[in-house]
């Protein structure tokens, strides 16, 4: 009753001063309203791969106009007739864009994807070079830029708008604070229900995602830009006055973790394969199989390596286990054949030094989903290097003319 009463007497006293405190001398002294708002949109993630990260946007109001305007740094041309070469070759360029703030949060609305709003106390100064910055980038000669998905994408650029107009006054708050963390670790949080995906994902991103974030470059996430901006400054001053949530997102499903459940079984069936006899010519299929699906995945590995732009997939010692001579191996007779033995020896010895890259951090494996393979793997090795053997060993005929 006490807070209430209290509350109560504020507000009186506060509609006392509006009504009797104020002159026109003072009325004619007040700073004048802002005509410009600016926000901070944060959209939350989707079902399709794509959107599995989220999304961030700037949303510029102007009072005056009724104008309301969202510039959004993720747009790509779907329908090119090249976006899947482009894709994977790592040339599939973004740009920006600006779209009605209604139509904007539509496209949401129909995803049941969050949107949140951090509203920013900049001034219409501020505001408007951010505008002129935007109106500049959005032009068709200035508006495209090379998508990466770690190093330069929507939330980066997004960042980079506050940091290069309103240097050296802006700063963002302390994201990390002091904890070690690895680009690879949070994207797996991420996928974490997308199992297909964040297998496919780890096999193809290579060792420089396992180097830990900072401040700067962990704002390739747009909750984690989200984040920093709630703490962020300008003029040692908050820059967020009030956070809203625009949209409710519709939950993530729990699902089931099909590609480790399929590798246990398989090495089920390996091991039953590899010792019955009776299965001997079912072991030979299969030997092939798996050295072929090996042998692919590893120029795969190579090709994004060494054939494209993406810098997220270099130097990915998942070639290690997934060798990519294992594909001319598939082809190949195992018997009667000395160098299979030393074949055999070094892909054991690569799979061995895979698992150390992997507990030493130097590069961080999908080992839940893939370590049946290793198995798997070794069993058929052992056996290339037994056939081997038997060249080693005299035949008969020639001990008893001895």
């Amino acid at each position: 009753m006490i807070r209430y009463f209290y509350g109560i007497l504020l507000l009186l006293l506060s509609a006392g001063q509006l009504l009797y405190g104020q002159d026109t001398t003072a009325a004619a002294s007040a700073p004048a309203a802002p005509r410009k708002q600016i926000s901070l949109l944060t959209c939350g993630v989707g079902e399709e791969l794509y959107t599995a990260f989220g999304h961030t946007a700037i949303r510029i109001r102007n009072m005056e106009t009724g104008s309301d305007v969202v510039y959004n740094y993720g747009t790509f041309n779907f329908y090119d007739s090249l976006f899947y070469v482009k894709f994977t070759l790592g040339k599939l360029n973004y740009y920006l864009d600006k779209e009605y703030f209604g139509d904007f949060v539509e496209s949401y609305r129909m995803d049941q994807r969050m949107v949140k709003e951090q509203r920013l106390s900049l001034g219409d100064e501020e505001i408007g070079m951010i505008e002129k910055f935007l109106e500049h980038n959005v032009l068709p000669q200035n508006r495209e830029y090379r998508y990466d998905f770690v190093f330069d994408n929507c939330a980066t650029r997004v960042r980079d708008v506050f940091q290069n107009v309103l240097a050296p006054q802006f700063s963002y708050g302390d994201i990390m604070q002091g904890k070690k963390v690895s680009f690879r670790s949070v994207i797996n949080e991420y996928l974490a229900q997308q199992h297909w995906p964040r297998l496919g994902i780890n096999l193809l991103l290579g060792s420089q995602v396992d180097s830990l974030m900072n401040n700067e470059s962990a704002l390739f996430l747009p909750d984690l830009l989200h984040g920093a901006m709630s703490g962020a400054t300008y003029n040692r001053k908050p820059v967020v006055f009030q956070e809203q949530v625009l949209l409710e997102g519709a939950p993530v499903p729990a699902v089931t973790n099909w590609p480790m459940i399929m590798g246990i079984i398989l090495l089920v069936f390996s091991l039953l394969v590899f010792n019955i006899k009776a299965l001997a010519s079912v072991k030979h299929i299969w030997s092939r199989i798996v050295l072929f699906v090996f042998g692919f995945l590893g120029l795969l590995m190579l090709f994004m390596w060494l054939g494209t732009d993406h810098q997220s997939c270099r130097n990915n010692f998942n070639i290690l286990w997934a060798v990519p001579t294992h594909f001319i191996m598939a082809f190949l007779s195992f018997r009667h054949r000395a160098w299979v033995r030393l074949y055999a020896f070094a892909a054991i010895s690569l799979l061995i030094v895979a698992i150390i890259v992997h507990i030493l951090g130097i590069q961080v494996m999908p080992l839940v989903e893939i370590l049946p393979w290793f198995f798997i793997a070794m069993l058929i090795y052992i056996d290339m290097y037994k056939q081997s053997i038997a060249v080693q060993e005299p035949p008969a005929s020639a001990a008893v003319q001895r």
